[in-house]
């Protein structure tokens, strides 16, 4: 999960005038983006965040700011995977083929606008900035481990 600040409106004077300035209300933990009905049959779209505190709740995504992302940390040297990473390779490639099955089903189901959220959101979480699936990226990945 990534850090998010979260913004809240504050009615302001500004050179004699009051007005709804944004300003920085709380850091929480992102879940993930959805869409909640307002009640006069329209939808916005909401994240789904975790305050310091354990409180999940949702708030108008435009209200927040992703922070800064994560570099993910190597586990390993390329050129000395420990022998755990080595005894669990089959299994991770079954994972990875599987993985990619379930990613082309669940493409054939989904809608051209799901797909688009779907992308959107990835390319936000710098998962997958050039390609929703990573595609290219796991075939190479199967290849190199000889699988068909």
């Amino acid at each position: 999960m990534r850090e998010v600040k979260v913004f809240k409106w504050e009615q302001k004077e500004i050179d004699g005038k009051w007005a709804n300035v944004k300003v920085f209300d709380f850091v929480a933990l992102f879940h993930q983006f959805a869409q909640e009905a307002d009640g006069e049959g329209q939808t916005n779209p909401v994240a789904i965040i975790e305050r310091a505190d354990g409180r999940v709740e949702t708030v108008f995504a435009p209200m927040l700011q992703f922070c800064a992302a994560e570099v993910p940390k190597q586990r390993f040297a390329p050129h000395q995977p420990p022998r755990a990473v080595l005894a669990a390779a089959p299994a991770l490639l079954h994972e990875l083929e599987c993985a990619d099955d379930i990613i082309k089903v669940m493409l054939s189901a989904m809608t051209l606008e799901q797909k688009s959220k779907c992308a959107a959101q990835l390319e936000r979480e710098g998962v997958s900035p050039d390609g929703m699936t990573r595609a290219h990226e796991r075939a190479a990945a199967l290849a190199a481990a000889g699988a068909a």
